[in-house]
């Protein structure tokens, strides 16, 4: 079933992951060089970086989540439905709806965090696309023969409904100001990212591991703890961004002892992927993407400690933060689609030897971006405890700028070559008929 929607959506997020990164270069440039957009007809710096976010949140991760629910979900349900036309149209509408909020977001409408920022209209029907694919996934196990009791359907099934039942959080006006409008912004963000986007992403390495033959013994016991804390306490990471609302304090230390718990859980989960060999791109892109995301938790707390929050959280270190985690979940479904796109394919995956200069290129870059924005924002932390006006400070930010857009362009060629390879694969034609059911 939906084996046309499965391709349409792995195309999706590697060419959103090439605009996204387009932008995100763009963007960079027009920090070290300003003088480029005064010459040039192109969007400031504000509305770059909005086009940029919105490009990886709502293109890429939303197209990857749906991209291994439509491959990975028939396979594990066993269905063996008609393909469905309703998917593919879907696929598609989601495409042009992303495209159409990018255009807004760049022509001034919004912030691109949420689409719920953009006029109420759209954001309705964004919302309505979510519930529409949400209830396509779940006739999709309603017409399964058999639900393999397998940890991956749970974990897709959820990546992909959660979305839209969390969306309506999102909403403006809907649940008033202050406290409770904190609230909604936390829910928001938090669920869809963490709930979503990383339930999605350890999904993907449980198949992966599941596919590795001879096939390692899941230690239940000390999987089952590592999971639980993750998905559980997950959510709860992200009081870090409300140290500054009006909150019981209570809640701060709840969501600095999640946060140790939650790293704790990754570390869990990288003892029992950790296999004491990395061989090809999938097994560097998963092991590099789950030790970022334990990194990411790790700092996160740092982030909460009151001092450093207060020094820290307004620079480039939170954008630093959120690269490092974006971009590891990321590559985690990029892996994934270099194991998965062979069940739509039915074949082997052609250009392995390119998809590992990519992955390497990919994750070098990454570590560039990360490396230099984390510096940037020392240099902004100190001088605000310094009392230093921006003047001061400006010119220095300006050439650690230059290498975050050094990373961007390490990244941008391993991006092509990913996309290409992906293209490239996914326009064979399967020599089945339906996704069957097959072991796992």
């Amino acid at each position: 079933m939906a084996q046309d929607a499965a391709r349409g959506y792995w195309r999706f997020t590697v060419i959103w992951l090439i605009i996204g990164t387009v932008f995100g270069v763009f963007s960079a440039l027009s920090l070290f060089v300003p003088e480029f957009h005064t010459s040039h007809p192109l969007p400031g710096f504000g509305r770059l970086v909005a086009a940029h976010r919105a490009s990886m949140v709502h293109g890429v991760l939303f197209s990857g989540v749906l991209a291994l629910a439509y491959t990975l979900l028939p396979r594990l349900t066993q269905a063996r439905t008609k393909s469905s036309r309703f998917s593919k149209i879907l696929a598609v509408i989601g495409f042009i709806i992303v495209l159409f909020g990018i255009l807004l977001i760049t022509l001034g409408y919004g912030s691109g965090r949420e689409y719920a920022d953009l006029p109420a209209g759209f954001a309705i029907l964004y919302w309505f696309y979510l519930m529409a694919v949400a209830v396509d996934i779940s006739i999709l196990l309603l017409k399964s023969t058999v639900v393999t009791s397998h940890p991956v359907t749970g974990l897709l099934y959820l990546a992909a409904v959660l979305p839209a039942i969390v969306y309506p959080f999102a909403l403006p006006h809907w649940w008033g100001a202050g406290l409770f409008d904190a609230l909604r912004v936390w829910v928001s963000w938090k669920t869809i990212f963490i709930g979503s986007f990383g339930t999605a992403a350890i999904g993907a390495m449980i198949f992966y591991l599941g596919s590795l033959k001879p096939r390692p013994k899941l230690p239940s016991g000390a999987f089952l703890v590592g999971l639980g804390i993750i998905i559980s306490l997950g959510p709860l990471v992200g009081i870090t961004h409300l140290l500054d609302a009006p909150m019981w304090g209570g809640l701060k230390v709840l969501g600095a002892f999640a946060g140790v718990m939650v790293a704790a859980g990754f570390l869990i989960l990288i003892r029992i992927f950790w296999r004491g060999e990395i061989k090809g791109s999938t097994s560097l892109l998963f092991f590099a993407g789950l030790c970022g995301l334990g990194y990411v938790v790790v700092q996160g707390i740092v982030l909460m400690i009151p001092p450093i929050h207060t020094a820290f959280h307004f620079t480039a270190n939170t954008s630093a933060h959120a690269h490092l985690a974006l971009g590891s979940i990321v590559m985690i479904y990029l892996s994934a689609g270099i194991l998965v796109i062979p069940i739509l394919s039915r074949r082997n995956f052609i250009g392995m030897k390119q998809t590992l200069t990519a992955s390497g290129l990919l994750i070098s870059g990454l570590i560039v971006i990360f490396m230099f924005q984390t510096s940037a924002g020392v240099l902004q932390a100190t001088a605000f405890i310094n009392g230093l006006s921006v003047t001061d400070w400006l010119p220095m930010f300006r050439w650690l700028q230059l290498g975050v857009l050094c990373g961007g362009l390490i990244m941008l060629p391993g991006i092509l070559i990913i996309a290409i390879t992906f293209i490239r694969n996914l326009g064979s034609q399967d020599r089945a008929n339906d996704f069957g059911g097959g072991e796992i």
